[in-house]
């Protein structure tokens, strides 16, 4: 019967993952990869299926990979003709 575990990983995003899976056993690692957060609701049984991914985003609602470092030059263009 599958189980699925909510799990979040070092960056803060969430995921599903089987309560068999090595990155949460710890087998073959030095312990467990990703922390199994427990005030999420049981998901398991024979039509149990893994619940969307919730990654973590900043208050804009972009994912911190996709925010642009703070030294880069944010104000200009592409299009040279056209005034910031």
């Amino acid at each position: 019967m599958p189980t699925w575990l909510r799990c979040e990983d070092e960056h803060g995003n969430q995921f599903d993952l089987s309560d068999e899976d090595a990155r949460v056993t710890g087998e073959g690692f030095d312990g467990p990869v990703v922390k199994v957060l427990e005030d999420y609701a049981e998901n398991t049984g024979l039509t149990a299926v893994a619940r969307a991914d919730k990654p973590r985003t900043d208050k804009g609602g972009k994912t911190p990979q996709a925010t642009p470092p703070a030294d880069s030059s944010a104000g200009t263009s592409a299009n040279s003709k056209r005034s910031n």
